[in-house]
């Protein structure tokens, strides 16, 4: 790559300071070296690209919107549907009187998912103040880590 030197003379140097005064400027860097450049778009009409009407005049779907919330609708519907279903039917089978034992104790013999495990996952660890412990420092750590990689990937 050769590079070209020009002296600037009068008529120049005017238009350079007209450049400099009148229009906003850049600057980039290639192997370290800076480089400006000046463009003959006055200051303050810089941001017209960018506030141009016709980016702006996109079609909204409004179908696909419609859509989404009516699925969010349906699928928070059917999820409360089973939920309450399981809790009629497991608050009814808990209310009856204590009269029907023998009824009880085969529906509660027939019981599933985390009800047979709920006395196994739902307990206090034997030492609760060192596991909160680890757990803090543990949370600390992957922080650190999450943002010095953040910071390396953005070159700070």
């Amino acid at each position: 790559m050769s590079c070209m030197m020009a002296m600037l003379f009068a008529p120049k140097v005017k238009q350079f300071r007209d450049a400099i005064g009148k229009s906003y400027w850049f600057e980039f860097f290639i192997d370290d070296l800076p480089l400006w450049g000046f463009v003959d778009v006055p200051f303050s009409q810089r941001f017209d690209i960018y506030l141009d009407h016709h980016f702006f005049e996109h079609q909204i779907h409004w179908f696909s919107i419609f859509n989404s919330f009516m699925m969010i609708i349906f699928l928070t519907g059917l999820v409360s549907m089973i939920l309450m279903r399981t809790l009629r039917n497991d608050y009814a089978k808990y209310a009856r009187e204590d009269d029907d034992l023998e009824t009880l104790e085969r529906d509660v013999s027939e019981e599933s998912g985390w009800k047979l495990v709920h006395g196994d996952f739902f307990w206090s660890p034997r030492n609760l103040v060192l596991f909160s412990a680890v757990v803090g420092t543990g949370a600390q750590l992957a922080m650190l880590v999450l943002l010095v990689n953040i910071l390396a990937i953005i070159g700070m």
